[in-house]
């Protein structure tokens, strides 16, 4: 049997980069914004800084001691690696400074091992993953645009804080979840097991 590819985000779907960005911003400006209360990508209203300000957080050493990754991910990678049903590959866009600080955490926490490839994009699009041929593959992101910009077959997102704008909502054709768990498991399951490769 064929395996099925299966495309995995790292930023808010892997890790909460929300909560570790928030919680950089508040030790560095002696603040106390509620990552819970972020609803947009940019942060805003509540974190108004620009663009150079953002990218140096996201590369910093202390956003990735900060960083931590969704309860259940682990055990769900197991299973992914475990199953044999799967080529799990890691998909991020990132600038070049943060790249290999993302290779580093993936290394430090162990989560490197289990995937059998990875794809590191920095194409100035911040949510455009459309350069990565993903068809008949499975992808699960967090953010709406690189759903709509991918040509995968099978797409889910991976909502973490309900209000999130960035995310798609329902009837929009991708399947939301909110908990890396088993029930997840049994879905990606029986779509590696009725994919024609």
């Amino acid at each position: 049997m064929k395996k099925t590819n299966i495309f995995i985000d790292f930023d808010n779907t892997i890790a909460n980069s929300t909560k570790a960005f928030v919680d950089v911003y508040n030790f560095i400006n002696s603040t106390s914004v509620d990552y819970h209360d972020i609803i947009n990508y940019d942060f805003k209203p509540h974190i108004n800084i620009d663009k150079l300000e953002v990218c140096k957080i996201f590369s910093s050493d202390l956003f990735y001691d900060k960083l931590e990754v969704f309860t259940g991910i682990i055990e769900v990678l197991n299973w992914l690696k475990s199953s044999e049903l799967f080529n799990i590959i890691l998909i991020t866009n990132c600038s070049p400074e943060s790249i290999k600080q993302k290779i580093d955490y993936l290394k430090k926490t162990g989560l490197d091992k289990y995937f059998d490839s990875k794809v590191y994009i920095d194409c100035g699009k911040p949510y455009d993953k459309s350069i990565v041929n993903m068809h008949k593959a499975i992808l699960i992101d967090d953010h709406i645009e690189n759903h709509l910009a991918s040509n995968a077959k099978f797409k889910l997102c991976y909502k973490h804080l309900p209000n999130q704008t960035w995310s798609p909502e329902n009837g929009q054709g991708i399947a939301i979840f909110n908990d890396w768990n088993k029930k997840l498991c049994y879905y990606l399951e029986y779509i590696a097991k009725h994919n024609p490769q």
